[in-house]
């Protein structure tokens, strides 16, 4: 399925991915298709040009790839930052992914330019299970002006159980620019 999603939003040259459901916040670098066969990931990244506006944010100019943005640790669901960590620590709470190499491991983080996940709570040093946590949540604000795309991507910090004030963050800004 992930390889037939991603050959076809190739095919429709879509230039943002919003996604959900994963708990944990990333963005990709702008990814083009690859098959399987080749890659694991079925990405390679987009040699797109990188430019930097007077905002001092990163813009892709007219991307042929498509960058894939999960803002979602909302609710109370956290899971492990699971390829953030060793791969010893991936073979061990996945033995499903005994496959993968350091050089896989190191090739699919490489796909991303922002991520993790936010709740620092050590529940997950030895599993891989989710965790219910509010203390850390995320929301993403997009903006069109003209040919310009903007994603802001905010954190909103404080425990709603315990009654903490919360306090919210921008953490990552990006950009797309068409001509």
């Amino acid at each position: 399925m992930r390889e037939e999603f991603m050959q076809m939003i190739d095919e429709l040259d879509v230039d943002l991915a919003l996604q959900g459901h994963d708990h944990v916040i990333s963005r990709t670098k702008s990814l083009n298709f690859t098959p399987t066969e080749e890659n694991f990931s079925n990405a390679t990244i987009d040699q797109a040009e990188v430019v930097f506006g007077e905002d001092n944010v990163e813009y892709y100019k007219n991307p042929s790839g498509t960058v894939f943005v999960l803002p979602n640790t909302g609710g109370t669901k956290a899971y492990d930052d699971l390829y953030g960590k060793s791969l010893e620590h991936v073979h061990e709470v996945r033995p499903d992914l005994s496959w993968m190499t350091q050089e896989d491991l190191d090739y699919y983080n490489n796909l991303f330019a922002f991520g993790g996940q936010p709740q620092k709570d050590g529940v997950f040093a030895n599993a891989h299970s989710n965790n219910r946590d509010s203390t850390v949540q995320n929301f993403a604000v997009y903006n069109v002006n003209g040919n310009e795309l903007t994603v802001e991507i905010y954190q909103i910090f404080g425990e709603l159980v315990e009654g903490e004030e919360r306090a919210v963050e921008k953490v990552h800004e990006f950009g797309i620019v068409k001509e």
